[in-house]
């Protein structure tokens, strides 16, 4: 009873904006555990997590199907995380390290032009192999460590990790050259994302970094952006709670461009792996979207009462979710005032936690709510 309490307190603290996310489809069960993705020459790429076999897919967006397999025939893949790419190379994060003990990290890069000519859909990859700088307890510490990782990025002439810190819900971020060889990973940054990052990109048409990853079994996104010259925590930060119609356990994006990503997941209790997209502007990352949404009363036995701004004459769509992601209802509003009250009944509801979002067409905001 009493962990139930503090967690129906945590969630009920929490004011978020948030974001549906389309399901496109559910991915082949061989690549279940699709963990890293990018996108090369328009083609969806992605591998499998720890154990799986050392090889990238490419897969059609469409029905989530394999269309090729490209295997790194001097790859080991103890735990692949994730991908990225510059100009010219793929790298390929093997750097999982739940128990925090892990001294053989490495980085694979395979050229861009190998991959895409390769004769036989096999390629040999370079290594960039590295300890963290300020790693000296090598001690195993299952899920207790802040040195295990999910999360890498191509930034100008650096790569960079972002951990899945264990201990604190933070991420540090760590600096290490593109060049193959023996490395150590340089502590740069630190950020609060209030989870466990397990994915990053960086979309150059409209200049920003995107994190997902995932606190307790809420999705989210971390996205940065006006980072000029300085760390990333010194750009402009939103996160974003994200829900979805499958799988909770987001695992990698992919920038599309045109403000547009594909989000993958992996297999979990709450869905089977899948793959879908997040339309950028549909976010509404614009001072805009911090106008205020007041819901009360909350906790609820049925009628709450919704208030927040939309245009005149202009209408706003209100949902609610349950915290699978499933729509259970949908109501549209027309105004002729900005701000308006809403009446919504949930008392056809069962007892528990619920998210109401409130959209107007250019932002969205939403919350959670305890119905009793």
């Amino acid at each position: 009873m009493r962990s139930k309490f503090f967690l129906l307190l945590f969630l009920s603290a929490q004011v978020l904006s948030a974001q549906v996310l389309s399901t496109m489809t559910t991915i082949s069960d061989t690549i279940s555990e699709s963990s890293g993705s990018i996108i090369i020459d328009q083609r969806l790429i992605t591998h499998n997590d720890s154990g799986g076999e050392a090889a990238l897919f490419e897969i059609d967006s469409l029905n989530g199907h394999i269309i090729r397999k490209v295997v790194i025939s001097n790859a080991t893949n103890l735990d692949w995380e994730d991908l990225c790419a510059d100009d010219d190379h793929i790298y390929i994060g093997d750097f999982g390290n739940n128990n925090g003990d892990r001294t053989d990290l490495v980085i694979y890069r395979i050229a861009i032009l190998d991959y895409l000519n390769t004769p036989n859909d096999t390629v040999i990859a370079d290594t960039i192999q590295f300890n963290y700088s300020d790693q000296i307890d090598f001690s195993p510490s299952p899920q207790a460590t802040n040195f295990d990782a999910e999360a890498l990025l191509s930034y100008n002439d650096s790569l960079y990790i972002f951990t899945k810190n264990w201990l604190d819900d933070r991420s540090n971020v760590y600096s290490i050259s593109k060049t193959p060889g023996i490395h150590l990973a340089n502590k740069v940054d630190s950020l609060d994302p209030q989870g466990l990052v397990t994915g990053a990109t960086y979309d150059a048409t409209i200049d920003k970094i995107v994190l997902v990853g995932y606190s307790l079994i809420f999705p989210f996104i971390v996205e940065i952006d006006q980072i000029g010259n300085g760390p990333f925590s010194s750009g402009n930060i939103y996160r974003y709670s994200v829900f979805t119609q499958g799988s909770v356990q987001i695992e990698s994006i992919a920038a599309i461009g045109a403000d547009q990503f594909y989000i993958t997941a992996e297999e979990s209790f709450t869905g089977p792996a899948s793959l879908y997209k997040l339309h950028y502007t549909s976010v509404g990352i614009s001072t805009s979207i911090q106008a205020e949404l007041i819901v009360y009363p909350n906790p609820t036995s049925g009628i709450v009462q919704v208030q927040s701004s939309i245009p005149k004459n202009g209408s706003a769509t209100i949902r609610v979710f349950d915290v699978m992601g499933n729509i259970l209802l949908s109501e549209d509003h027309r105004s002729h005032t900005i701000n308006s009250n809403y009446s919504i009944d949930l008392s056809n509801l069962t007892r528990g936690i619920y998210l109401l979002e409130f959209s107007n067409g250019r932002t969205s905001k939403a919350t959670t709510i305890i119905l009793n």
